[in-house]
């Protein structure tokens, strides 16, 4: 019998790594380099530096087998000095790598856009931009040299439209501004800074759209704002997420902490509602750290198939 929803009970799981134990599974994807249109002033190459990431993300979702950039830059190169662009070239880098799928694309937007009014050394108001544009982003499927899909994630945020500055002294915005000049892109001190965690938001999305397009999924509706964990009965868990929002049961679903990290994976057993569900808790498989699910958590997109059946291995 299902006991009341309290809403201080939590509980500890460890939290599974499925690429531990899924690393030989799941179709192979060559990501080639993204075209830079993005003008960003700073030391970072966009044209490498997104695609390594991206990766990271898609591995993080899925057991998709991502063909390491090197191999894939080479393929690249050789690609080109064949002649080949477009569409055969994607092909083509597919065939040589043996991959399945091929993703490539543009940064049209990736930074922080400073705006001052005022005299700078008296007073004024600035506003802050943060801008991330992943456009033209293509999967081509090898065997038939065809794009599947052409993707897009396009966010703009504005930072306190207005905010007043006095005597010239630097904010924290400053602050960030003058350091993402400095670090590296996608490096532990840019996760760390606002703007990292806005970028992290669009390659999240990205990732979930080529996984759900590669795994023919419909990715889950998670922008409600009841889209939450609403209760923890010792090892289940009611989600504020249902039919409505593309769920159904069998499906492993990631639980987030306040950073986006993941604390732990549950599986739906339940659909009670449009917009709930019940799960039961997924032990770990592989190294783990403990992690902690509690009430009000969000939720990430569900784990593709292969990801989600070496979850529900043991030790």
């Amino acid at each position: 019998m299902r006991r009341a929803l309290v809403a201080h009970w939590v509980v500890l799981l460890g939290v599974l790594s499925p690429l531990a134990v899924a690393a030989n599974e799941g179709p192979r994807l060559a990501i080639l380099s993204f075209g830079d249109e993005a003008g960003f002033q700073g030391t970072w190459d966009l044209s490498e530096d997104v695609p390594r990431s991206l990766a990271d993300h898609l591995m993080a979702l899925s057991s998709l087998r991502i063909i390491d950039a090197d191999s894939a830059r080479s393929a690249e190169r050789a690609a080109r000095d064949a002649g080949d662009s477009g569409i055969p070239l994607a092909a083509a880098v597919g065939r040589s790598l043996n991959a399945d799928y091929v993703l490539r694309g543009v940064v049209t937007a990736c930074g922080v856009r400073r705006v001052v009014a005022g005299d700078p050394n008296l007073g004024g108001y600035r506003s802050f931009t943060y801008s991330v544009g992943l456009e033209q982003v293509e999967l081509t499927r090898t065997t038939t040299a065809s794009v599947v899909r052409t993707l897009s994630v396009v966010r703009d945020s504005v930072m306190r439209p207005l905010e007043l500055n006095l005597f010239g002294r630097p904010t924290s915005h400053d602050k960030e501004f003058e350091a993402l000049l400095k670090i590296d892109f996608g490096g532990e001190a840019f996760d760390e800074l606002p703007f990292g965690h806005f970028v992290r938001g669009a390659l999240d999305d990205l990732a979930s759209d080529v996984v759900s397009t590669i795994y023919d999924r419909r990715p889950l509706i998670l922008s409600r704002e009841g889209a939450r964990v609403l209760a923890v009965d010792e090892e289940q868990i009611f989600l504020g997420i249902g039919v409505d929002d593309y769920l159904e049961i069998g499906d492993v679903v990631p639980i987030l902490d306040d950073e986006g990290h993941r604390v732990g994976l549950v599986e739906v057993v339940e659909m009670i509602g449009p917009h709930l569900s019940s799960a039961n808790l997924l032990e770990s498989a592989g190294d783990t750290e403990n992690g902690v699910v509690e009430l009000g958590q969000r939720f990430g997109q569900r784990l593709a198939p292969d990801a989600a059946a070496a979850s529900t291995k043991k030790d």
